[in-house]
């Protein structure tokens, strides 16, 4: 990729994130700690059933959550430049990209002890909340 075409990208990305910006990770943070205290059965009734549940040895569960997306990066046209030689016409492509897929996910693990939520833990480059 050219100079060109990063600083395109670049854009593209920064508008994306722009769009977004009202959900950040730390109000996400926050709706999480209001879960604390809260019943395992009223968590459920919230979230829905988790994708995974382990049990603890040492006693207590932990569920997990999973939420995944893709965003496609919408590629940068190439610009053409034609020059004529004689009878003949030569085109020069330059720059251009195509688009791009960016992955997007976010796992949430709740600790639940003694039927309520005791904490949690995320992770991923989409744990944001509005």
């Amino acid at each position: 990729m050219g100079v060109r075409d990063m600083r395109a990208l670049l854009i593209v990305v920064i508008a994306a994130l722009g769009l977004s910006a009202c959900a950040t990770q730390a109000k996400y943070e926050s709706a999480l700690n209001t879960w604390i205290g809260h019943t395992e059965t009223e968590l459920v009734s919230a979230w829905g059933p988790p994708v995974r549940v382990y049990q603890v040895p040492s006693g207590g569960r932990i569920l997990t959550y999973y939420r995944g997306s893709t965003m496609v990066l919408p590629g940068t046209p190439a610009t053409y430049q034609s020059t004529v030689s004689g009878n003949t016409v030569y085109t020069t492509q330059t720059g251009g990209s195509p688009p791009v897929d960016l992955q997007l996910s976010c796992t949430t693990n709740f600790t639940i002890v003694d039927g309520r939520v005791q904490s949690w833990h995320f992770q991923g480059n989409n744990c944001v909340s509005r």
